[in-house]
């Protein structure tokens, strides 16, 4: 299983500074979405202005000095320092941590459980029975990327989906 697809046509995706002409489908797989997002970053220089792996645990405006003292801690090391900025931008988003629903019988389930936020790439689903719990974006991003034969797909939410054909 290739992983998540787009659930928007991807020109919809695409950065206005920064179209691609060059998508493969009009719900192209994450893996085509990430060499995109990478290629823009690496054109605009944005990884070596980037720490990664990086736990932001408290920041505070310093009015004296106009600027913002940021306290970090790498996720690798544990080391802690202080980053100091003039503009202090959050987007720590808030779907980070995987919303597990809370579904009878799932802690003794004895097959496969995948969440999207944790996506398995290695996980085989040809020829099993899946199950697709949740709607929305998410829902749709896991269906286009699921185009393999199942012998059943069955689909539960809290909440009607709809779906057209384009």
């Amino acid at each position: 299983m290739a992983g998540a697809a787009c659930d928007v046509p991807t020109a919809l995706y695409s950065f206005s500074f920064a179209q691609n002409p060059e998508w493969t489908a009009l719900h192209p797989s994450a893996d085509e979405i990430k060499e995109y997002l990478l290629r823009v970053a690496a054109d605009y220089g944005i990884p070596a202005k980037t720490t990664f792996r990086t736990a932001v645990y408290a920041a505070e405006w310093d009015g004296s000095r106009d600027r913002w003292r940021v306290h970090l801690r790498s996720l690798d090391t544990g080391e802690e320092y202080v980053h100091e900025c003039k503009i202090l931008v959050s987007a720590v988003g808030l779907l980070t941590d995987p919303n597990v629903p809370d579904i009878k019988g799932r802690e003794t389930f004895a097959g496969e459980q995948v969440h999207s936020a944790r996506w398995k790439r290695d996980v085989q689903l040809e020829g099993k029975r899946v199950a697709l719990v949740g709607n929305g974006c998410e829902f749709f991003s896991s269906c286009f990327s699921l185009s393999l034969p199942l012998p059943a797909l069955r689909c539960e939410g809290r909440e009607e989906a709809g779906c057209i054909s384009i």
